[in-house]
């Protein structure tokens, strides 16, 4: 789908609406300076620059605004993916995104979200890759790889790795780490 200007501006107004609500501010003057100068807001605003190019066929131009991104915030957000309204990026640095997501995910740092090379199958989001329901959270450092579907309403907790369908609904925690004493060794 190609996104025209109006749209780009009316996503990256709902991905503000929620950064304000997230945070509890009010849309003031001050407020839009601040949350548009942090590191979230600027990768978000950025990413949709660049996928709006990279829809238009403008993929040079795309690349560079991605490069960009990466180079400002430390987020790689793909021009190609596909991001819903109300886009929260909470911790830019070193999350990667290449992806389908819907509305009102969050998204916090350390995430990676994307591709299994060794499995081409098609959820939706294309030949590998993941596709993400509404209203879902990522905690910090989760991982969600290959062709699996996130249902609307999920909680990925912290240091998760997804490579299975999640149901809707659905709440994932991490094996608990468990610790060795001096005598057992590490394979």
């Amino acid at each position: 789908m190609i996104m025209t200007f109006k749209e780009t501006r009316r996503l990256i107004g709902t991905d503000y609406q929620r950064f304000l609500k997230h945070y509890g501010l009010t849309d003031s003057f001050k407020n839009v300076i601040n949350v548009y100068l942090t590191n979230s807001m600027m990768a978000v605003v950025l990413y949709r620059w660049s996928h709006y190019f990279y829809s238009k066929r403008l993929r040079i131009i795309a690349r560079l605004i991605f490069l960009f991104n990466l180079t400002l915030t430390g987020a790689e957000l793909l021009p190609q993916s596909k991001v819903g309204d109300g886009f929260l990026l909470i911790h830019t640095v070193a999350s990667g995104i290449d992806c389908v997501i819907g509305n009102n995910v969050t998204i916090y740092g350390r995430t990676c979200i994307g591709s299994n090379p060794g499995d081409a199958t098609d959820v939706g989001a294309g030949p590998s890759l993941p596709l993400l329901g509404n209203n879902v959270v990522c905690g910090l450092a989760c991982h969600i790889l290959g062709p699996v579907k996130i249902g609307d309403n999920v909680v990925i907790g912290p240091g998760a790795m997804v490579m299975k369908s999640v149901p809707e609904g659905s709440v994932v925690y991490p094996p608990i780490p468990r610790i060795l004493s001096a005598k057992e060794k590490l394979i």
